[in-house]
């Protein structure tokens, strides 16, 4: 299914996904009056599951219920529809058959078809090389005796009779696919996928400023990438509790950088204290402008202090504003209370909700959540907290930087570059009149 897709370079498939289905599986004395997209009703789900995938990407467009509950297997999930703890499953049709198969008084209702392509081998997309290997390998498989053996030895599996090939790039017919590598990548680039116009996941694809600016560097720089979505505490995270360390106080880099993840990540502040570490590239936003400040609520404004001395502040872990605010705090900063959270979404609620003061946040997450959210202003966005967004990379990579450097300096004063940044309205680019210019001076 095309979520997975995004970060996940897939095969042809060796089942037929058009004979798959997904649905739910409800009492015998639910089936008639069981609404299709669920309206009003509890269901539970597997977690992880491509069925719950498919169930929680459509949520709000095909399936309308009031609660989602998921459990941590499939035994689990259906004692709890046995024992009418809830009274629906969403799963794929082989998981059903299971329980269905041993158990009494259920049935499976409105199973839908087409929601895959079927199963695959499922590989990082680093290794295209390695799905073109096991490509041709299936190809001739799918067609031998023994494949048509197997399948006969399996009855209940839905072989792919028809060949079926798949190739993980965009089409007219499936623009949402992710383009990945056929070859081996010489840079893996990771993405958090969730900060504002920058990076993102919208209706299950992946996208933003930093991820089309990091194929076209690519490109300019004739380096073969895969861009793959990564949490950010796994890049910078708030705390490295199991070294000692409950606050990362010294700006140690993330579990992603450290076991080699990635090779670089898109869409990362550059800091004094981060470089220490990571080896950043050439900006591609402007460093000089002020991009870290308060979110207040309108009615506070006006006697909300610049130091927020008495205030309850929110800030997002790991972020550049939140070292930027904790490096500073009892200096130009003197809140009451601090609230760390590890997901922008919370916070901004626990704002909306009353629960804090302000947020101190990047101008970035801050106009994003002003587009969405009336009745908030900026205030004090006179800090910068950094030299720029740009690439960073472990420091071992320093010819992948050298190369990086070589596509930006290409790309900053190409129209393409314009183009993209006068799309990207919330994005501060790193610009000076027509044409676009690095401003960092530092050498790596």
């Amino acid at each position: 299914i095309f979520p997975r897709q995004q970060s996940i370079a897939f095969t042809n498939a060796y089942t037929d996904g058009a004979k798959s289905r997904v649905g739910f599986v409800v009492p015998d004395a639910e089936a008639a009056m069981f609404p299709g997209d669920a309206a009003n009703k509890v269901v539970g789900v597997v977690k992880a599951y491509a069925a719950t995938t498919y169930f929680t990407h459509n949520q709000g467009v095909l399936f309308n219920p009031v609660n989602v509950i998921q459990y941590a297997s499939p035994e689990a999930l259906f004692e709890a529809v046995r024992s009418k703890l809830i009274k629906s499953a969403y799963v794929d049709s082989t998981t059903a058959h299971k329980f269905l198969n041993t158990t009494a008084g259920f049935q499976m209702v409105h199973a839908r078809a087409g929601w895959s392509d079927g199963v695959a081998y499922g590989c990082h997309p680093e290794y295209g090389d390695m799905v073109a290997v096991l490509n041709a390998a299936l190809v001739a498989y799918k067609a031998s005796a023994e494949y048509t053996a197997l399948c006969g030895r399996y009855p209940t599996i839905e072989c792919d009779t028809a060949a079926s090939t798949f190739a993980n790039a965009k089409t007219k017919a499936n623009p949402e696919l992710a383009d990945h590598p056929t070859t081996r990548a010489d840079i893996v680039i990771a993405t958090e996928a969730n900060w504002g116009d920058q990076n993102y996941v919208r209706n299950g694809v992946v996208g933003g400023f930093d991820v089309e600016l990091a194929r076209e560097v690519c490109a300019l720089a004739g380096k073969t990438c895969a861009i793959v979505p990564a949490p950010w505490q796994s890049v910078w995270p708030r705390e490295y509790s199991r070294f000692g360390w409950p606050v990362n106080t010294m700006t140690y880099p993330g579990e992603g950088h450290q076991a080699r993840w990635f090779h670089c990540v898109v869409g990362t502040w550059h800091t004094v204290s981060r470089q220490q570490s990571i080896a950043f590239s050439d900006p591609y936003t402007d460093q000089n402008v002020p991009d870290a400040g308060f979110v207040v609520g309108a009615a506070q404004a006006a006697t909300f202090a610049a130091d927020a001395a008495g205030s309850t502040v929110g800030i997002l872990t790991g972020s550049t504003a939140a070292y930027h605010f904790l490096n500073n705090q009892g200096t130009l900063f003197r809140p009451a209370t601090v609230r760390y959270y590890s997901k922008s979404t919370v916070m901004w609620d626990a704002l909306v909700a009353g629960e804090l003061d302000a947020v101190y946040a990047d101008r970035t997450g801050a106009e994003a959540f002003q587009s969405a959210q009336g009745g908030y202003q900026r205030l004090y966005f006179d800090a910068s907290p950094g030299g720029g967004v740009a690439f960073g990379c472990h420091p071992e990579y320093g010819h992948l930087l050298k190369a990086l450097n070589e596509g930006l300096v290409a790309y900053k004063v190409s129209a393409a570059y314009r183009n993209l940044c006068n799309a990207s309205g919330h994005v501060p680019c790193d610009c000076n009149g027509t044409e676009c210019a690095s401003g960092w001076a530092g050498e790596y």
